[in-house]
């Protein structure tokens, strides 16, 4: 399993890890090592969003990012797409793909992910996102009724 987090001005380190995560584990390798200690290092980021795994949703990791203070951005199950980081990580699936030679043993794939992700720009982070907040923007708006509000006090005889 491959972790790792992104935010407009900053990106972790990428967390390579063997075997299956549970709550606890996931607590101890990705929370407590990685994301209390990079919340803190930066202060501009101070909202966490998961996706929907199930190592995220125990009482057990709930209650370590509560004790730790850590807020979190509530995601709706039906908008699973939106976060900026799945763009990346096919983004960076690609530039493995397209690596000569290949990645052949766990290893390689490991060194050949770690430096496919070193080598992200923070620019191009930037721009997803920026891309991903229209998107949630544009999704969410379909979602509600939009309201038109003309005001009241404007005057006939002035131009637009």
């Amino acid at each position: 399993m491959v972790w790792g987090s992104i935010s407009f001005n900053h990106k972790t380190t990428l967390i390579t890890m063997n075997g299956s995560l549970n709550a606890q584990r996931y607590i101890d390798e990705v929370l407590r090592l990685t994301v209390i200690t990079f919340m803190a290092r930066h202060q501009d980021v101070n909202l966490f969003q998961q996706d929907d795994a199930r190592a995220h949703s125990p009482r057990l990791t709930t209650v370590f990012i509560n004790n730790n203070h850590v807020q979190t951005l509530p995601w709706p199950a039906f908008l699973p797409d939106l976060g900026p980081i799945e763009h990346l990580w096919d983004q960076i699936g690609q530039a493995v793909r397209r690596r000569e030679p290949p990645p052949v043993t766990l290893r390689q794939l490991e060194i050949a992910l770690r430096k496919e992700w070193t080598n992200i720009p923070q620019h191009r982070i930037r721009c997803l996102e920026n891309y991903s907040n229209k998107t949630k923007m544009n999704s969410f708006n379909k979602k509600f009724v939009k309201i038109k509000v003309q005001p009241s006090n404007v005057s006939k005889n002035s131009s637009p």
